[in-house]
């Protein structure tokens, strides 16, 4: 198995935090900071050293940074390089052709950390 998708499936089979839909990260208050949850890339950035203030600050453009921290490969960050993939949840996006929004998609349509490991490493396995 190729690194980059190690690292990943490895986060997500072993999660810190509950899984939450539409954000990096959710606060259970913004003052004490304690958190909530986090999303499928919002838990991978955890786990490869971004901050929660970086992941509650992170707009949508800076999810690519994630993946990049994790090493996925530039072809696969870039549009146009996958097949558009949606669900219908963020079809009004236009998004669908790189890895983040994949992971997005997934992860807003409510598989687990662990269905979305699984998705990963049956499409990217052999990439």
């Amino acid at each position: 198995m190729k690194k980059w998708l190690r690292t990943i499936c490895e986060i997500l089979e072993h999660p810190r935090h509950k899984q939450v839909y539409g954000r990096l990260i959710i606060f259970r208050s913004l003052k004490s900071r304690k958190i909530e949850g986090k999303c499928v890339l919002g838990e991978i950035g955890c786990q490869l050293g971004f901050t929660p203030n970086e992941l509650f600050n992170m707009n949508t453009l800076d999810y690519i940074k994630i993946l990049r921290k994790a090493q996925v490969p530039k072809w696969l960050l870039e549009g146009l390089n996958l097949p558009h993939f949606s669900m219908g949840f963020h079809e009004w996006y236009g998004w669908g052709d790189n890895l983040d929004s994949w992971l997005y998609e997934l992860n807003d349509n409510h598989l687990t950390y662990e269905e979305i490991s699984d998705f990963l490493k049956t499409t990217f396995e052999d990439a």
